[in-house]
């Protein structure tokens, strides 16, 4: 019989105590134009993050066009959430345990190198494999960021710092602090979409142009910050450098990570093959998924056995309030994400408009979630009453989501931006505030893991669901097609991309594609509702289950 022994309980080396005194430590702090400049490195790496979360939004029709990709639209995205999900709390670690300059470099390497692979990828595949490489770097990016701060200005200051690069700080309950990707997100939420529309539309005539500029911009900005880094950074030796790198190894959960990325890359596998690919009672797919469900209860008991070493420490989620949060930011991002993707197919492949204007029609949309987002962190900050945003956001947001399921396709400009508004406050109300009060029921010293995991989450849904909403979409156009009586075949539908369809079928021919089409996107638009009425669930259990709590203690 083998016994499971919590790792927690082995002794592990303790870190080396801090060398010199703490005017020493103050005094080897950068200063002037070297701060400026190190500071400039992180803005420019967090930006290359968030920017890569939507500058592909308005690309994808023309990226399907190319590689007859249809069916692969949810990877796109997912690839890069995916992975970026997954290896945060992997990153993080790696900050603590080896040098900081070195762990940097390495990540905006994996971020350069994945950046290289889409911008040369001759097929979707090599394209998806390219975007989950540039996860595991945008994940080095966004934990190091914090890390470096924390190492180049004393403590006092350090809030204005992170402040600067894009996080809200103030008082609810306790001090609390919300990511520092909040405003940079809101920033390329806006620009991304933009600079993917105008690169696609505008360098056309080579190989290496249109949507693959969108990649190619990345090089330089990533190099840039990582010669800022070498040369300007100089962080004092790590505290555990005595600690063996077996050690070391294993406080970075690498045997965690294997089996949580497994499950959902087999997840995604089964949501890519079902219906449309292999049935949905093949043994493929069921297999997917009963490997997925497995590969998940392997992670929670390596989790569970980890301890203090783990990438999910089990003491936060005896919490029932941070487990309600963790849900309602993985199904609210689940709405999101997959709005501004498929709501730029929207734009393209029904109302034919050019990548650039589909851009355009998206501002509505990503900037009144970044304004949304700035004044609900305001008022929590100031006045408390998280609950006022915890349940008008994802009513908001379910209500835009409905209105978008219901306008279908030749619908005037007007009502576009009216129903993108709707939804995008609501997102914008509601996307923080789980991040807001995860940080006020736990101790200051917990608040980068309860960020870390609340990322996790928010990540995850957009990774799992952009999927599931994909193969909502390939399903129903499938089924569409067939009832029409049409002699399309689906495969060819598939196959044709999503950006030219006016030039592809004949005129006899279209408007069944086109019918198909909006059934197909109505579908995803069905469970982006769907996952927003989840969100309005849970978001009255947490309030419910407050007031009850507050009752008892009154009495």
């Amino acid at each position: 019989m083998v016994l499971l022994v919590r790792s927690d309980e082995k002794a592990s080396p303790r870190p080396l105590p801090p060398q010199g005194t703490k005017e020493d430590d103050d005094a080897r702090l950068p200063r002037g134009l070297k701060l400026c400049v190190i500071l400039l490195s992180l803005i420019l790496s967090i930006l290359l993050v968030a920017l890569d979360m939507t500058v592909i939004a308005t690309t994808i029709p023309q990226i399907t066009d190319e590689f007859q990709s249809l069916e692969q639209v949810g990877w796109y995205g997912s690839a890069y959430f995916l992975t970026c999900a997954a290896f945060q709390s992997v990153w993080g670690k790696a900050y603590t345990y080896f040098d900081t300059k070195a762990t940097f470099t390495v990540g905006v390497a994996f971020f350069e190198i994945g950046t290289l692979i889409c911008a040369l990828s001759p097929n979707s595949t090599t394209f998806i494999v390219g975007r989950a490489t540039t996860g595991i770097g945008g994940a080095a990016l966004a934990s190091g960021a914090f890390s470096i701060v924390a190492k180049i200005v004393t403590p006092k200051k350090r809030s204005m710092y992170i402040g600067f690069m894009g996080a809200t700080f103030g008082k609810f309950k306790q001090f609390t602090v919300t990511s520092s990707l909040i405003v940079m997100i809101g920033i390329a939420s806006v620009v991304g979409p933009l600079i993917g529309g105008f690169f696609t539309e505008y360098t056309k005539g080579s190989p290496y142009s249109g949507w693959r500029c969108c990649f190619w911009i990345n090089v330089p900005i990533g190099i840039l910050a990582s010669l800022i880094t070498v040369f300007f950074f100089h962080p004092p030796p790590s505290r555990y450098g005595s600690m063996c790198l077996r050690e070391k190894i294993l406080h970075m959960d690498l045997f965690g990570v294997a089996p949580l990325l497994t499950s959902m890359v087999l997840f995604l596998l089964a949501m890519r093959w079902g219906g449309t690919i292999l049935p949905w009672s093949s043994r493929q797919v069921i297999g997917a998924l009963a490997g997925s469900l497995i590969c998940l209860l392997i992670f929670i008991t390596v989790e569970w056995s980890s301890g203090e070493k783990a990438m999910m420490q089990w003491r936060f989620f005896k919490k029932y309030a941070i487990l309600l949060n963790l849900a309602y930011v993985f199904f609210l991002s689940g709405l999101y994400m997959p709005a501004v993707y498929f709501i730029s197919i929207q734009f393209q492949a029904l109302e034919g408009i050019h990548p650039a204007q589909a851009g355009l029609q998206l501002i509505p949309l990503v900037l009144c979630v970044s304004i949304g987002t700035i004044i609900a962190n305001t008022s929590i900050s100031k006045l408390g009453w998280p609950e006022l945003w915890l349940l008008s956001g994802p009513i908001l947001a379910t209500s835009g989501a409905l209105l978008v399921y219901k306008l279908g396709s030749g619908a005037n400009v007007e009502r576009w931006i009216l129903f993108q508004i709707v939804l995008g406050f609501g997102v914008g109300f509601a996307l923080q505030t789980p991040m807001s009060i995860n940080q006020s029921l736990v101790k200051a010293e917990d608040i980068p893991a309860i960020v870390g995991i609340t990322l996790f989450f928010e990540m995850s849904g957009a990774s799992l669901l952009i999927t599931s909403c994909d193969a909502a979409f390939s399903n129903r156009l499938v089924v569409s097609l067939k009832q029409s009586n049409s002699t399309i075949d689906s495969t060819s539908v598939i196959e044709s991309g999503a950006g030219h369809l006016r030039t592809f079928f004949n005129s006899d021919d279209l408007d069944a594609v086109l019918n198909a089409y909006q059934d197909g996107l109505n579908a995803t638009y069905l469970v982006m509702s769907i996952c927003g009425c989840i969100t309005v669930g849970i978001s009255l259990l947490s309030i419910l289950r407050t007031k009850t709590r507050q009752s008892l203690l009154s009495v």
